[in-house]
């Protein structure tokens, strides 16, 4: 990412905003158009479709959330004498990046699971109680008990990967540490007639039950550039498993003609 410039932009036709560059729009455009034939308006659909719908839009609004506040926390970091107010709207943003991008990854999940849930895919229980529980970790539990290990093998591995992965714990440790403990504020480095400290650019301590937190810029920058390959991983396996039941309905059909 380039800091301290424009964040770049490009409209996506298929939510009709504008949307950073970095986001998958191909994938996302495919992955959405794929669901809509398997599970809109067909025969014990709407379930499927329904809950698809209302968690693909949010992949988008909360990519571009996280990269915006990101991108903004940025700009004020790079006001040579910051304000109470600045690191005020910096506290808000670095909170905002993480819970968005969590948000992202889960919502994204979601849609799977919901696709999953079509009689034309894996007939997976997605009622109430499944909707509720749905994460990463429990998707992937469901897939490795999935009767169909053949079918879903890409899916298995990617969710695999992004599980064991430290930046989906980064993630997830940071956005809980804000959402749900106490925080310490950000450490701020300051001196007077000598050098001024070494110090991170971003610090804040740890608390009894959180880790300190200590990072560069370009270390936040990696898990934003690990958001957008990840989710490009996520809509490319969710693409690869509809397009296999788009291959069974045409073999049949050729078969049919034959």
């Amino acid at each position: 990412m380039q800091n301290h410039s424009a964040l770049a932009m490009q409209h996506s036709a298929t939510y009709g905003i504008d949307m950073p560059i970095a986001f998958p729009e191909v994938q996302a455009a495919e992955f959405k158009d794929l669901a809509r034939e398997t599970a809109e308006g067909s025969t014990g659909g709407s379930l499927a479709w329904t809950e698809f719908a209302g968690a693909s839009n949010l992949i988008a609004w909360r990519f571009r959330s996280a990269l915006e506040s990101w991108h903004k926390y940025q700009e004020i970091e790079a006001i040579k004498a910051k304000t109470h107010e600045d690191y005020y709207q910096q506290e808000c943003l670095f909170f905002n990046m993480f819970a968005s991008a969590v948000s992202c990854i889960e919502s994204s999940t979601y849609a799977i699971a919901a696709i999953l849930s079509h009689d034309s895919m894996l007939s997976m229980p997605f009622n109430a109680k499944e909707q509720k529980n749905c994460s990463p970790y429990n998707l992937h539990t469901w897939l490795l008990k999935s009767n169909n290990q053949k079918k879903v093998e890409v899916l298995e591995k990617v969710f695999k990967s992004l599980l064991a992965s430290d930046e989906w714990n980064r993630f997830q440790e940071i956005r809980n540490r804000l959402s749900h403990r106490s925080n310490l504020p950000r450490h701020l480095f300051a001196s007077v007639g000598c050098a001024t400290p070494a110090a991170d650019l971003i610090n804040y301590g740890g608390t009894t039950s959180t880790k300190k937190i200590e990072a560069s810029l370009s270390d936040f920058d990696a898990l934003v550039t690990w958001l957008s390959k990840t989710l490009c991983e996520l809509l490319n396996a969710g693409i690869a498993l509809m397009s296999t039941r788009q291959l069974v309905q045409n073999e049949s059909c050729k078969i049919s003609l034959n």
